[in-house]
């Protein structure tokens, strides 16, 4: 026998750690056990009342018993025979009845005990259980006994945030689990008679007396915080997605209808009217609601909504092999064409339709009504209701009086700009849609020109072509005589290259296109010559193409975008300025309307007659020819400047960067030398000079200051270098310096403007102001005939650069 001496295998911190692993790894196996699970129960048992002292020991035990019955369904059945002999599930019906006495007793002036962790944990443990049992038997045990509709209909202390997350997720969790044969045990007959019991349940005059899940969940689809909402939408369409005959018919009937759906439809309908307090017509300008809050929520409440509705006309019909009677049919399995008919007495045609109506009674703007309809339209899969839209809308009637139709027409051509622009988003939203049948596409004027010529039709053999020439003439008048948003412009441009060919336009239309596209080349290129960018102005051209054509071919229309251009177009109308504002001096404002004004541009140029009927081509077009800008950029009459040419690569390497070495030069007819500070008493000595670069079409040039060993310590593009002479001191002088191109590239592909339809109208953030604004150098020189020669090498350089710039840009006006 040892002892506990030196040298004892159990002694030191190695040999105690080993044995306790031992001990772990005994205990680890051991504990998924029958007889584990028995003691666990047996702690349950005897426990008759929650208090502060063994709150934490039931809360854990619970969750053992969790563990225990979820490895027991994946690696021994016997474990739910067991789970069924003790009864345990009882006990957690006893701890939660026993919590909600005591939550009532609390509510009444008496100490509560316990508190909500064991609430929490009996929760968690149960729902987790049903997520993760497998086998068809044991849930059947779990939902048996009504004791799952007791606990759902438990009076839980709901103002308890965690109460609440973890309950609706339990209501969720069960919901997925329903199905034809789970689905009996939540019917609840009354006088403690589940529907689990089959001759309840088949009995053909039972009347079912509730359904908790269903009644639970839909007192929650109305909570303030939209997660609940989310997961009790989700539960009720659980359970509309059964396929049992008696749950449809329970769900079907009028007092349990009206539970739901009606209300969900209301609720739709007061979103819409909303819209209008909230955005729409408050005359706020886009800067002060931009973050608002209330609208973004209100929108998304709207989406969530129109996609639910739509889920619930997704929901099959049961097919009854026996009595077949229209009526019956209808009553029993008709949960889609029931919410189709809900949405359209008490929505779409009160509320959207209604906007049209002549008088007062509209419920709504018409903004907000065409917003909605395009909304309801992008959420749409079933083909009945799309079918019936765009029938309202684009078909002609011949009943007396102005026909949606011809409201609809006249929308697309109001003089303010919130109505136009709304008009076109549901017109976009209705030839977009794959669920509107090519019938009713074609009657309305909206069939594709190929498709209709696949069809065999003939471009202006019928009356059908004359609808999408209405189409077409309204459309084109509202994109090139209104200052629309953009992204509106390129929704009516999507619709337009699909009912237009180059020969159907006429040629008045092909005149107006043209026109536009000249006078907005024409404001690009002077605007970007006027300016502080005109170096970037071929760069910026030839990069954004691409994401210009796929702006048109794919046109965004997410909810937040289309409001928020909503609003802007009606500020703009409001503040009557349909005139776009000069472009700013300073650089960060130049650089917003250039790239306004290039968007502009690069829209028009995509609509040329040349491209209706065919692709949009991939390049953009050709700037001027890139060997006469070079020759322009190497005048060897005034050669005071160094360039490099950019062989390979891309625009981005038109710019000379901080921290890059170059060839440091000593000519002193391409450098002077001079001193800097850029920090209080840390004076450099560098050398400034101009670096130029070419690359296509496209060319830079730089002043740079560059120290000794040819580092570039800084760099100021010369296009918006305002070089002077101090008026006190000769010796010294002043440059303003500009950010380079690539930062006006980064706003380029940034949303920034957008939304606004005002030219350079936009509102940039404050960080992407910051980068655009302008820096400042004094440069110090030896005497003022170095100041002078210095201040020459960048006004030629500078005007060097415009010669090119210019080059580069005729093209675009011819």
């Amino acid at each position: 026998h040892r002892t506990a001496g030196a040298g004892g295998w159990w002694s030191g911190g190695g040999g105690r750690e080993m044995f306790a692993n031992l001990l772990n790894a005994v205990k680890r196996r051991d504990r998924f056990t029958l007889e584990e699970l028995r003691r666990l129960n047996d702690v349950v048992a005897r426990t008759t009342t929650v208090t502060t002292a063994n709150r934490d020991a039931l809360v854990e035990t619970f969750r053992e018993i969790a563990e225990l019955m979820i490895w027991g369904d994946q690696n021994e059945p016997s474990f739910f025979d067991a789970f069924v002999e003790m009864r345990t599930l009882t006990h957690f019906s006893r701890f939660i009845n026993q919590q909600a006495r005591h939550r009532a007793a609390h509510r009444q002036g008496q100490p509560a005990r316990g508190g909500s962790h064991l609430t929490l944990q009996l929760l968690q443990t149960l729902s987790i259980m049903v997520q993760n049992i497998q086998l068809e038997t044991s849930l059947f045990y779990l939902f048996s006994n009504n004791h799952v509709n007791e606990l759902i209909e438990c009076d839980f202390d709901f103002d308890d945030e965690e109460v609440m997350a973890y309950y609706i997720s339990l209501l969720k969790t069960i919901s997925l689990k329903l199905n034809p044969a789970t689905v009996q045990f939540f019917f609840d007959y009354g006088d403690g008679v589940q529907g689990g019991n089959k001759k309840c349940s088949e009995a053909p005059d039972a009347k079912l007396a509730s359904f908790p899940l269903f009644t639970r969940a839909v007192g929650f689809v109305e909570h303030p915080e939209s997660m609940v909402r989310a997961a009790a939408r989700t539960v009720v369409l659980n359970v509309f997605g059964v396929h049992d005959k008696e749950l449809r018919r329970y769900l079907l009937k009028p007092e349990n209808w009206a539970l739901y759906v009606p209300r969900v439809v209301d609720r739709i309908a007061a979103a819409v009217e909303s819209l209008d307090g909230v955005a729409l017509v408050d005359g706020s300008s886009p800067a002060e609601i931009s973050h608002d809050g209330e609208r973004s929520n209100l929108v998304a409440e709207l989406g969530d909504l129109l996609y639910h509705v739509n889920d619930l006309m997704c929901v099959p019909d049961l097919l009854d092999s026996g009595d077949k009677s229209h009526s019956r049919y209808e009553d029993e399995n008709g949960v889609a064409s029931k919410t189709e008919r809900e949405l359209w007495s008490k929505f779409v045609e009160p509320t959207a339709l209604g906007s049209f109506k002549q008088g007062g009674g509209a419920t709504s703007s018409m903004t907000a009504a065409l917003f909605a309809l395009s909304r309801l339209m992008q959420a749409c899969t079933r083909t009945t209701l799309a079918n019936r839209l765009c029938e309202a809308l684009t078909k002609k009637t011949s009943r007396e009086g102005v026909s949606s139709r011809d409201a609809f027409v006249a929308s697309l051509k109001s003089p303010r700009l919130d109505v136009a622009s709304a008009a076109v988003f549901a017109l976009y939203s209705i030839a977009k849609s794959c669920h509107v049948s090519d019938e009713a596409a074609e009657e309305g004027g909206l069939l594709p020109v190929q498709r209709k010529e696949a069809m065999g039709g003939d471009w202006g053999e019928d009356e059908k072509s004359e609808f999408a020439d209405e189409w077409i003439a309204a459309l084109i008048k509202f994109i090139t005589e209104t200052q629309a948003p953009l992204a509106a412009k390129q929704c009516a441009t999507w619709i337009l290259r699909r009912l237009a060919t180059r020969e159907s336009l006429g040629n008045e239309r092909k005149s107006a296109l043209d026109k536009m596209m000249v006078d907005a080349a024409r404001v690009f290129v002077h605007g970007a010559m006027d300016g502080p960018w005109f170096d970037s102005a071929s760069c910026l051209f030839t990069q954004e193409w691409a994401s210009a054509r796929r702006a048109v071919e794919q046109p965004s229309t997410q909810d937040d975008a289309v409001i928020s251009i909503l609003i802007a177009a009606r500020a703009q109308d409001d503040q009557d300025t349909l005139n776009p504002p000069s472009p700013s001096d300073s650089s960060p404002g130049a650089g917003a309307a250039l790239v306004a004004q290039l968007r502009e541009l690069m829209f028009a140029a995509l609509l040329r007659p040349e491209f209706f009927g065919a692709a949009l081509p991939l390049d953009a077009p050709p700037l001027g020819d890139p060997s006469l800008i070079i020759d322009a950029m190497t005048d060897t009459v005034d050669s005071d400047t160094r360039y490099e040419p950019v062989a390979a690569g891309s625009t981005a390497e038109l710019e000379v960067k901080e921290g890059e070495f170059v060839v440091e030069s000593k000519d002193t007819d391409r450098s002077v030398a001079c001193r800097v500070a850029f920090e209080p008493g840390r004076e450099l000595h560098v050398r400034i000079e101009v670096i130029s670069r070419v690359y296509g079409s496209c060319a830079s040039a730089s002043a740079v200051l560059v120290s000794e060993g040819g580092r570039v310590r800084a760099v100021a593009p010369i296009a918006g270098c305002v070089a002077e002479i101090d008026s006190k001191h000769a010796k010294w002088l002043h440059m303003r310096v500009r950010s380079p191109w690539s930062q006006l590239s980064a706003l380029a592909k940034s949303s920034f403007g957008q939304i606004s339809p005002v030219i350079g109208g936009g509102r940039m953030t404050a960080s992407q102001r910051r980068k655009l604004q302008d820096g400042h150098w004094t440069l110090a020189f030896s005497d003022a005939e170095s100041a002078e020669r210095a201040r020459g090498l960048v006004e030629s350089a500078r005007l060097r650069l415009r010669i090119a710039t210019e080059m580069s840009l005729a093209p675009l006006l011819s």
